[in-house]
């Protein structure tokens, strides 16, 4: 950078006395990752990002990165180990002396990882720890027959309405079920505990032991499918319709790829049904109508567990297989790999493929999830910065350590704070960030929410967006925006709309909180005909200073740009003496 650029207005000089430390071992060593995170200004808009350092449950900022963000230059002369802080100079900029990177940089998809690949399946997803991330997806929106997999909800609703140890009675109603039904030749008068019918429901995949549960938690199989769907609804899995307990054929029977996901997570969370379905093998004891003892010997239907099979998967944890005519093979996993759980369905394959399917999309998942995580791994020294700076001969105490990684410098927010005072600068742990036509869109009142999973925006918001007017019918409880030759129709907790006439169904239903109507996401681009993207992320809010509302002014090739994604040696310094000086 050129001399008359340093002759420039001067705000504040930084001046670090240092050492060099020749005895790294007597140094903490320290493991930290790098996050990205979006800057926001005073009204929400995400104006850049900027990368910090996670260690310790606590983020660090490069100083450089966060002055340029002020409209701040970072010039650190090592050889008198001298930091200056400057203003940009306007008439530099139009020089050329620094490079102007554009707001396309911004990224606003964090750290969720997707992938794409060729699998047999009509219907696949998989899910990392939660609906969020989800790392790959077909036709997972599409209605396919569920068969057996159907008793992951019905295991879901015996593990939250009973008891593991209540002893069922078997009805007569078991002898009713269709002669190819699968079965686990359990008989009428046959008492069982909950438990053993799960086992023999979840293993072995009888439907006799589906029924048995149905008629005890819900009185009647028709009353237990009744609270199958009103479960469904209640976790989001809102394109999918149960008639029975244990998945026999229905063309009314119908679930989605995410739907089934979504069930499976739910399930999850109990303990009880982790162990059942990581078994491969279940002797049950118990009583017939006569009290003679019997035993069933069930084992799973999952190959991955068999080791009578070849079918080996990593982190495998258990799942539950499905088929019919109908719906052709199904297969539903869960796994545990590198401290992430994974969620995976494959929907309408073939008896050995849904296996393929699986460990190929599974074992992608993990390889990519570690290339992240090598990526971001990064090794840092830890240094102890003197406490106590002078800023106009007042001095402020540094409360957090401060530390040196890939020659920068990393410090606490609160820090950055007690060094540019007239900024206020703000995390924010999660923000969704909507775009329009590539626009931001700017929320005055009332923020995006995640419901069930699904990103919801405020229908005020939208026609503030749009210039529409809003009305509201008491009667039908149904809200309209109109104007600009446009007029939808929205109902409240359903999912298709109105729009001139035209019927169009979301991915979700509308619903009310704290007094607003939300429409998932998606109804900007189905009934607005916009392109619509969005993200969940982290952020930074800076509420007052210079900050440019619309240039990231960064002097990439003498900072480094590249610092995130290549390893180079670290230059450790002791400092020993920390001051801040105006002029």
């Amino acid at each position: 950078m050129k001399k008359n650029f340093f002759s420039s207005i001067v705000c504040f000089i930084l001046i670090f006395n240092v050492t060099a430390y020749a005895n790294e071992s007597s140094m903490n060593v320290l493991e930290g990752t790098f996050e990205n995170l979006v800057i926001e200004d005073a009204s929400g808009k995400a104006i850049s990002n900027v990368t910090a350092i996670s260690y310790n449950n606590n983020l660090y900022f490069s100083l450089i990165e966060i002055s340029n963000k002020l409209n701040k230059n970072v010039i650190w002369d090592k050889k008198s180990n001298t930091i200056d802080i400057i203003d940009f100079s306007q008439h530099d900029l139009e020089k050329g002396n620094n490079v102007v990177v554009s707001d396309s940089k911004l990224d606003i998809k964090g750290e969720l990882i997707t992938f794409h690949d060729d699998v047999f399946a009509e219907g696949a997803i998989v899910i990392e720890d939660t609906i969020d991330n989800i790392m790959f997806e077909k036709n997972g929106y599409s209605k396919l027959y569920p068969a057996s997999t159907v008793k992951i909800m019905t295991a879901l609703l015996a593990l939250e309405k009973g008891n593991l140890q209540d002893e069922i009675t078997v009805s007569s109603n078991v002898t009713k079920l269709p002669a190819d039904s699968r079965k686990a030749h359990i008989m009428p008068g046959d008492r069982l505990t909950l438990e053993q019918l799960l086992y023999g429901m979840l293993l072995y995949s009888g439907n006799d032991c589906a029924l048995a549960i149905a008629e005890h938690i819900g009185k009647s199989e028709a009353n237990f499918a009744d609270m199958m769907n009103k479960k469904a609804k209640e976790i989001g899995a809102l394109d999918t319709n149960f008639v029975n307990s244990h998945g026999y054929h229905d063309s009314n029977q119908y679930t989605t790829p995410r739907d089934l996901a979504l069930i499976t997570i739910e399930a999850s969370k109990y303990p009880e049904f982790i162990k059942i379905i990581k078994t491969p093998y279940y002797k049950a004891v118990f009583k017939n109508r006569n009290g003679e003892t019997k035993e069933k010997d069930w084992k799973t239907t999952n190959l991955f567990l068999r080791k009578d099979y070849d079918f080996v998967l990593k982190g495998i944890i258990g799942g539950k297989t499905g088929y019919t005519s109908a719906s052709r093979h199904n297969l539903v996993t869960l796994s545990k790999y590198n401290g992430h759980n994974y969620y995976c369905v494959t929907l309408k394959d073939s008896p050995n493929q849904r296996y393929r399917d699986t460990k190929k999309l599974l074992e992608n998942s993990y390889d990519l999830r570690a290339k992240e995580e090598l990526k971001k791994r990064r090794i840092i020294k830890k240094i102890n910065i003197h406490p106590i700076i002078k800023i106009n001969n007042m001095k402020v105490k540094l409360n957090r350590d401060t530390f040196m990684a890939y020659d920068e410098i990393y410090t606490s927010l609160d820090n950055i704070n007690n060094i540019f005072k007239e900024n206020k600068i703000s995390f924010i742990e999660k923000s969704i960030k909507v775009f329009i036509d590539k626009k931001q869109m700017n929320f005055r009142e009332i923020k995006p929410i995640i419901y069930k999973g699904k990103s919801m925006v405020s229908v005020k918001e939208i026609a503030n967006e749009f210039n529409l007017r809003l009305s509201w019918n008491d009667t039908n409880k149904r809200v309209t925006l109109y104007g600009n030759n446009t007029n939808i129709e929205i109902p409240i907790n359903d999912k298709v709309v109105t729009k001139n006439n035209e019927k169009i169904e979301m991915k979700q239903s509308t619903i009310v909180l704290g007094g607003h109507i939300f429409v998932p996401i998606d109804f900007i681009a189905n009934c607005l005909g916009k392109e619509v993207d969005w993200g969940i992320i982290k952020a930074i809010k800076i509420d007052a200073g210079p900050v440019n509302q619309y240039k990231d002014i960064i002097n990439w090739n003498k900072y480094r740009a590249d610092r995130k994604y290549k390893i180079e040696p670290l230059i450790f310094f002791y400092p020993d003496i920390l001051k801040f000086i105006c002029f």
